[in-house]
């Protein structure tokens, strides 16, 4: 062999060795970045799983600032709730007789003078008008009175217009039921 072959081969070693080196140092920086660019995904996954987490406990707050928006504006600005004079009268007698607690169904067809499967009637519709009326189960038995705060708002606006026609009318039956003839 002659020495210039020599020199070349030489060369060649010591390029494959720095090539080598080279590559070694290049894989070792591309796992670094690899494991950099894993670790990134990792923070970025688990800081949008945060987001979301803050987005439904934003959505949360605002839902019930709007339920208590809605809620303060009809107390400071309340809507008049127009019945008809049967629901008046049922009115009336929640109304009134809810002082003691709460009253059923037949106790206020007794008081009105009025079939007891409309009483019901009456009170979901009220109730689909806006009246707030609580209703509480005891024995089998549904026992309704007008929500405390409901009674208040009203006691102070007057949002439930009553006529004289259902006043006249609800006292005549209270007053028939304590004449009763046999």
């Amino acid at each position: 062999m002659k020495k210039e072959e020599f020199e070349v081969l030489e060369r060649l070693k010591n390029l494959e060795k720095d090539f080598s080196a080279t590559k070694e140092d290049f894989d070792e920086q591309l796992n670094d970045h690899l494991l950099s660019i894993n670790d990134n995904t990792t923070d970025c996954v688990n800081n949008l799983e945060y987001i979301y987490e803050v987005e439904q406990k934003v959505n949360k707050l605002n839902s019930r600032i709007d339920e208590i928006y809605l809620m303060l504006k009809e107390m400071v600005n309340p809507q008049e709730i127009i019945l008809n004079i049967p629901e008046q009268k049922v009115f009336l007698t929640l109304y009134i007789h809810g002082e003691n607690g709460l009253i059923n169904t037949a106790q206020i067809a007794r008081k009105c003078n009025v079939d007891e499967s409309a009483i019901r009637k009456h009170i979901f519709d009220m109730m689909a008008k806006g009246v707030k009326i609580t209703c509480e189960k005891v024995e089998c038995v549904d026992y309704f009175k007008i929500d405390p705060r409901f009674k208040d708002l009203h006691a102070t606006k007057g949002i439930v217009k009553i006529s004289d026609e259902a006043k006249k009318e609800l006292f005549n039956s209270n007053l028939s039921s304590y004449f009763v003839v046999n």
